[in-house]
């Protein structure tokens, strides 16, 4: 079942404020857990916000370029800036490596064997 705990969220947010810190980015960011089974963050910028317009302008006239939608991860975020999903993607090992993320679903026999859910959201 599907488990996370303040302990764990505090560790991941230790790690990704390094992160933000070393790149000196100036990116608020919040981090939540909800039910004791999901690990919600989100990052604040203004650069995001136009990039997150820009990316859902592109998607509606459906001219994504290939080569930003094969850099995306699992969980992208809404952009097509090349450093933004480089940094997302750095955020998503952490994650997965401080809070020992493992994914042993297997949808075919309705079996649901995961750490805890989680989600990045850029604002």
């Amino acid at each position: 079942m599907a488990h996370i705990t303040q302990e764990t969220k505090k560790e991941i947010v230790k790690e990704i404020k390094k992160i933000l810190k070393e790149k000196d980015l100036n990116i608020k960011m919040t981090a939540s857990v909800k039910d004791y089974r999901a690990l919600y963050i989100k990052l604040k910028n203004d650069q995001f916000k136009n990039e997150c317009e820009e990316y859902e302008t592109l998607r509606r006239q459906n001219k994504i370029d290939y080569s930003i939608s094969s850099k995306q991860v699992t969980y992208f975020p809404r952009s097509t800036n090349l450093k933004t999903l480089a940094l997302y993607k750095e955020i998503n090992e952490i994650i997965k490596k401080v809070g020992n993320y493992y994914n042993n679903n297997d949808i075919m026999t309705d079996y649901f064997d995961v750490a805890f859910y989680y989600d990045c959201i850029l604002v």
